[in-house]
């Protein structure tokens, strides 16, 4: 739910950033100039790149399973997730998904930051006590939450300088979400301000880890989804249309929104995995209880962006690879981190389907 609050955004100590701009008029405008990009021109226009990394990720599943070794979910798709954001947002690769292997800090930084907003999140005035104190006191407690802030001070500052550069060059659409961001800051603030534009981290990964492992404890609608995606089997990733994946009647994703999605007036059976609840004409009356991007003005303007990578990944995996967890009685039980995000492990294991 959005809050309109400025307290409540000033708790997380990037007050003026641009998803948490309480005045309405002024996020009317900023939306207008970024709307162009998250249109769907604008997400065919970018496909290509969300399918290059899907198709390194599967590369790098099919070497797990040449090591015979499980995968980690969340950690999969985080390193996903990443990659896709930095390349939409400012094109920068961070090659987490190339690197699967390799130490990536910032995943990590990213943990312990949502922990210490955690903090700030249930502690009013918290937040405006610690971001008074010297930055080096600051760092003995929240090191990773300053190394986050620096990181996007000098991520925004590097395409503000590359941006000005490229100011003189015609474009049908902006190169990079930044770009448009810059276009909109610009008529309103100064360039300095743009320090207070920071990088977002989706909750994608936690979605697509869900919806493996649901599919993994239910395996008919495994079977479901294989048969509708097995026309991709002998396809490669990156010739798989997005206009395939968006007519999947059974590739639907799932999300934690506990008050909602479990409410039985409006789901039956709401602990059920039943992804034909969707369907029809049932499924289309439901949709004005589908709100995990939020809804009207406040939408999250990435969620076509968002759903396109969902159903990507999983019809990639699905039409690939069997599937299956490395622990039969893993539960989906979540922890608060400012998102929620699951309790256990959820690893799966797989083995590559032959034609």
């Amino acid at each position: 739910m959005y809050r309109k609050d400025p307290e409540f955004y000033a708790r997380f100590g990037f007050p003026g950033a641009l998803g948490a701009e309480t005045n309405p008029l002024i996020h009317q405008r900023q939306r207008k100039e970024l709307e162009p990009f998250f249109s769907s021109k604008g997400v065919e226009a970018c496909y290509p790149k969300i399918w290059a990394k899907v198709d390194i990720m599967c590369q790098g599943l099919q070497q797990r399973q040449a090591a015979g070794e499980s995968v980690e979910l969340v950690y999969l798709f985080k390193r996903l997730t990443l990659d896709v954001i930095y390349l939409l947002a400012f094109g920068i690769d961070l090659l987490n998904t190339d690197r699967y292997g390799s130490e990536a800090a910032i995943l990590s930084d990213v943990t312990i930051a949502l922990g210490a907003m955690m903090f700030f999140k249930w502690v009013p005035g918290l937040s405006r006590l610690v971001f008074s104190l010297p930055l080096c006191v600051i760092r003995t407690f929240f090191g990773s939450y300053v190394k986050m802030c620096r990181h996007s001070h000098q991520l925004v500052q590097r395409n503000y300088s590359r941006t000005l550069e490229e100011s003189g060059k015609d474009r049908c659409l902006d190169s990079t979400i930044f770009d448009s961001v810059l276009r909109s800051f610009a008529k309103t603030q100064d360039g300095s301000n743009l320090t207070r534009v920071q990088t977002g981290k989706a909750v994608d990964d936690v979605a697509l880890s869900t919806t493996l492992v649901y599919l993994c404890k239910c395996p008919k609608e495994m079977v479901k989804l294989r048969h509708e995606v097995e026309c991709l089997r002998e396809t490669n990733v990156q010739d798989i249309q997005l206009a395939t994946i968006s007519q999947i009647p059974h590739l639907v994703i799932g999300f934690h929104l506990d008050d909602i999605n479990r409410n039985p007036k409006f789901f039956p059976e709401p602990n059920e995995f039943i992804p034909e609840r969707w369907s029809g004409e049932e499924g289309k009356k439901l949709q004005r209880w589908f709100v995990p991007f939020s809804k009207c003005s406040r939408r999250c303007i990435g969620m076509d962006f968002a759903l396109v990578e969902m159903k990507l990944v999983v019809a990639a995996i699905i039409s690939r690879f069997e599937i299956w967890l490395d622990n039969p009685n893993v539960s989906l039980n979540s922890r608060e981190l400012l998102v929620k995000i699951p309790g256990d492990d959820l690893r799966i294991r797989l083995r590559e389907i032959t034609f």
